[in-house]
């Protein structure tokens, strides 16, 4: 299995109250903060090709993957809705919360790299879902964080 090149864009802007409470405008949360981070993934993945051409010590063979991290849970899985909203990725590209990628550093770099080509297969229109992964993650303790 190869390496898996995963580019991350962090969005620090919680959900809108709009958002969590069903108001009218909600969807503009999606788009001003997960959308922007997809963008901005399609932008570093598009320049990486372009760098590539003309640096050849640059690997493109590698799969790669986006995440979108927000500090709060946008809940994409359970929420077809929001996942028709998303700009189109040029990538497999999954959102998740910083909660859930504290536990997804709890994997190795091989079984990490395994769960995100497994998410990346299985994406549809390149909207990768995490969930097997942060299930490959569940139970385990953080032992950096357990002793601090």
């Amino acid at each position: 299995m190869l390496p898996v090149l995963v580019l991350i864009e962090c969005k620090a802007r919680q959900p809108i109250e709009s958002l969590r409470v069903g108001g009218a405008d909600w969807l503009r949360s999606i788009e001003d903060n997960i959308g922007k981070g997809i963008r901005q993934l399609n932008r570093s993945h598009t320049h990486i090709e372009a760098i590539s051409s003309v640096r050849t010590e640059i690997d493109t063979t590698k799969p790669r993957v986006g995440i979108v991290v927000t500090l709060e849970p946008f809940y994409l899985n359970q929420n077809w809705l929001i996942r028709e909203r998303l700009d189109r990725a040029d990538l497999p590209i999954g959102v998740l919360s910083i909660g859930e990628l504290e536990s997804l550093v709890l994997l190795n770099a091989s079984e990490l790299g395994q769960a995100l080509q497994k998410c990346a297969l299985d994406a549809e229109d390149n909207v990768m879902l995490l969930n097997p992964a942060l299930d490959e993650a569940a139970g385990r303790e953080n032992s950096l964080l357990i002793s601090t």
